[in-house]
């Protein structure tokens, strides 16, 4: 199974970050009193936009900036209208309206510039950042965050220094410089808990533990997300628990618990759709897409991959869009489409390096050489394979360091270069070593435990000492009591004195025993509290899932009534016109053999072709609309022998072969000999491959039929010497009625068929042209479909 590229949420910082809880029905009853003065009003409302509405209903926020905005320029205030188009700015931002975001951001700048409103400025510059970051301008963001970062510096402004630093880490982070992503994430942290700035401090976190996911670090990434989670889910951030629980979800895939990481995506999509947040619904769904990649169920996959591609190309959101291509080509490679996949990768890579995301321009490189390597092209493989490997050394990847290394060795090795191949060999080993090890997988066990096992040895520790104080106290008694024969005054007073001393000693320890005891009750309750809201938040995204699942399964109900409609609409057409049919191929047959003239037998001779072709298609037409409708259920499976419908078809088609004097050649290269089908659809497909291949072949051309097998799948080779297919022409992508089969033929109707048939017994059907003349069409059918 081919390894895909997860995408990632990380944090960059607006101009307002803040955790404080506001009251909204308060600040709209502020900004509706038009007896309270103008700046009053102002400021109600912008705090109402910054802290109410900006990061959880980005919609309503540009919709109270507008008012903000309009309300301000009646009255002369050009701060407050430069306010009011940031923050517009940023709505659109989150929208994935990249360039009307930008506009409004110039226009806040071209008014914070023109009050000399310093703090404005760098503000906005920080958004415009953010703007161009999102877009893969990472050149252009990091401009602006330094040209922010050195006006807040100036200003002494050590909450948007933070958050500027945070950004920067970003930025260096999507170049691959994880080190000195690190570094400016580590001084934005210390920042944020000197002022007690929680939303800062949970970014911090979760950016810091995608930098140890990305050079494979589980223990440490894990425990900067929990971290993060912990602080976002208590300022009741969405946004950021959407990202943080993506996030989250990938670590359960890596570790392959499969059912947490879609139950983890699932719930950040939930949170993504109802905020509008595009960019993290494009996250979701590529992510889930992998997932049903890794399941095999390459149908889904595709659903979700080309979904979010579809987003990320209607928002301009080019990293999105490269994730997209690189794992949809992943899925075809699984597939074993090497053609298509190295379509996709490359456009892919294409889209990435403008982004300049060296990680994941690694990972596609990594990809292409591998694709490569599955094509034969040794050459091209070992080009992007060394480019993966220096990339991923440079960045310090020890996971794509090992792929590269293990792509590079199947090239050496096949091309002859046996040094070289051991060199990579004993590259790839020591550091899969190095991500296997044992020690790695106990931390994210002791880390998983850690909490537990803390409470159960404080326990343990109270437990002991108080067994320890009695031990030392009986030890006292008795020997006081051997002194006592000898100096009995002196005996009493040292009892006294011991006894006295015994229980300080023990109300002492009763003191520390019950101030721990307190600790551990608080901290129960604590981790109480936080169970609840974690239950409850888990039972308000089951009840979205729920009811979008319900409204998904009406609307299939529906589908599926609409197609039955049209299944029984085309039986009837069918019936209609299969009926008068039959009675025209009966009377001309009648005719036909009656005495007529040469011109009257030309003429019968193409009414009766033609009405034998119009029953012919009134036949497919049915089985497509019942298998389109009915799918798998319509089949009745049994086993049976190949030989045995091989010679069936045969016998069936017996005058067209005697008609164009062609010659079969029946090949058996499998021990298998029978398989389990619906031997009605399974003939029909049989019956109209081998039709096709009699129809294009030359007189007295050969037919060959080869019969093999791979793992579960037997496989059925039919080769004709005729024209071949179009250029391009592929039977999975072939529609029903518009799309060639051979070079010079009509619709390829029966071509179709045939396909949906194998389709719905599991199998799949592929075809092209052989390297000498003619074509070739070979069925993959399950064993037991």
């Amino acid at each position: 199974m081919k390894n895909t590229a997860p995408y990632i949420v990380i944090f960059f910082f607006s101009c307002f970050i803040s955790s404080a809880q506001i009251n909204i029905d308060s600040l709209k009853t502020i900004w509706k009193n038009q007896s309270l003065q103008d700046t009053i009003r102002l400021n109600a409302i912008d705090y109402l936009i910054k802290e109410g509405y900006l990061y959880s209903q980005p919609d309503s926020a540009f919709h109270f900036s507008q008012q903000q905005y309009d309300f301000a320029k009646r009255n002369g205030f050009k701060k407050y209208m430069a306010h009011a188009k940031n923050s517009q700015g940023i709505s659109l931002m989150y929208r994935g309206q990249y360039a009307s975001a930008n506009e409004y951001y110039l226009q806040s700048l071209s008014l914070y510039t023109e009050i000399n409103d310093k703090k404005g400025v760098s503000n906005t510059l920080n958004g415009l950042g953010n703007n161009y970051k999102d877009q893969g301008d990472f050149t252009s963001a990091l401009d602006c965050y330094n040209q922010s970062l050195s006006i807040r510096e100036e200003l002494g402004d050590k909450k948007g220094i933070s958050a500027s630093l945070n950004n920067i880490g970003v930025i260096y982070y999507k170049r691959g410089d994880y080190d000195k992503a690190l570094d400016y994430h580590n001084r934005s942290l210390a920042l944020k808990k000197e002022m007690g700035n929680k939303k800062g401090m949970a970014y911090s976190f979760i950016n810091m533990g995608i930098n140890y996911f990305e050079q494979g670090n589980y223990v440490s990434a894990i425990d900067y997300y929990r971290q993060g989670f912990s602080l976002v889910e208590e300022i009741g951030d969405k946004r950021a628990m959407s990202s943080t629980l993506n996030n989250i979800a990938l670590i359960y895939s890596n570790q392959r618990d499969y059912d947490n990481s879609l139950k983890y995506h699932n719930q950040s999509l939930a949170i993504a759709e109802e905020m509008s947040n595009k960019k993290g619904i494009i996250g979701s769904l590529n992510n889930i897409g992998l997932i049903y990649s890794q399941l095999n169920n390459q149908k889904k996959a595709f659903d979700y991959l080309f979904r979010a591609l579809e987003i990320s190309n209607e928002i301009g959101e080019k990293e999105g869009a490269a994730t997209s291509l690189n794992n949809i080509g992943n899925v075809y490679y699984d597939q074993g489409d090497y053609q298509k996949a190295k379509d996709f990768y490359n456009r892919s890579l294409s889209q990435m390096e403008n982004v300049g995301e060296i990680g994941k321009t690694t990972k596609i490189l990594r990809d292409i050489g591998e694709n490569y390597n599955q094509l034969g092209e040794y050459e091209k493989a070992i080009e992007y394979s060394q480019r993966a490997l220096a990339q991923a050394q440079e960045i310090r990847n020890i996971i794509e360091t090992k792929k590269a290394a293990h792509a590079l060795y199947y090239s050496y090795k096949a091309t002859g270069k046996p040094r070289k191949a051991l060199e990579m060999l004993e590259l790839y080993v020591a550091k899969k070593d190095s991500i296997d090890s044992q020690e790695n997988q106990r931390a994210v066990i002791r880390q998983e435990y850690k909490s537990s096992y803390e409470k159960k040895a404080i326990a343990d520790s109270l437990a002991f000492e108080k067994e320890k104080l009695v031990k030392d106290a009986l030890i006292k008694v008795r020997d006081a009591d051997l002194e006592k024969s000898n100096i009995q005054k002196i005996a009493l007073f040292s009892g006294l004195a011991l006894t006295l001393v015994f229980l300080i000693f023990i109300y002492n320890r009763y003191r520390v025993t019950k101030n721990q005891k307190q600790v551990i009750t608080q901290q129960n309750k604590d981790i109480i509290v936080a169970k609840d809201k974690l239950d409850e938040l888990n039972k308000w995204l089951e009840e979205k899932v729920a009811e979008r699942t319900k409204d998904l399964e009406n609307a299939n109900k529906k589908l599926i009534e609409l197609d039955k409609a049209k299944s029984r609409f085309i039986n009837i057409i069918s019936h209609e016109i299969r009926t008068p049919l039959n009675g025209i191929i009966g009377s001309l047959s009648l005719l036909k053999d009656s005495p007529l003239s040469e011109e009257a037998t030309s003429l019968i001779e193409i009414l009766d072709l033609s009405a034998k072709r119009l029953d012919d298609f009134s036949k497919k037409a049915l089985d497509i609309s019942l298998i389109n409708v009915y799918h798998k259920d319509i089949l009745n499976p049994e086993e049976v022998t190949i030989k045995d419908q091989i010679d069936e078809i045969l016998y069936r088609l017996h005058s067209k072969i005697n008609e164009k004097q062609v010659n079969f050649k029946i090949e058996f290269n499998t021990d298998i000999k029978r398989i389990v089908v619906d031997v009605k659809y399974f003939n029909k497909s049989l019956y109209h491959i081998i039709d096709n291949a009699i129809k294009f072949s030359p007189k007295k051309g050969i037919i060959s039929i080869l019969i093999s097998d791979n793992t579960n799948h037997l496989v059925i080779t039919i080769k004709d010497e005729g024209v071949g297919f179009d250029e391009g022409f592929t039977i999975i992508n072939n529609s029903t009625f518009n799309n060639k089969n051979h070079i010079d033929d009509s619709p390829g109707l029966g071509l179709y068929l045939a396909n949906q048939i194998i389709n719905i017994h599991g199998g799949l059907m592929e075809n092209g042209n052989n390297d000498d003349k003619g074509a070739f069409v070979k069925i993959h059918i399950p064993f037991k479909s």
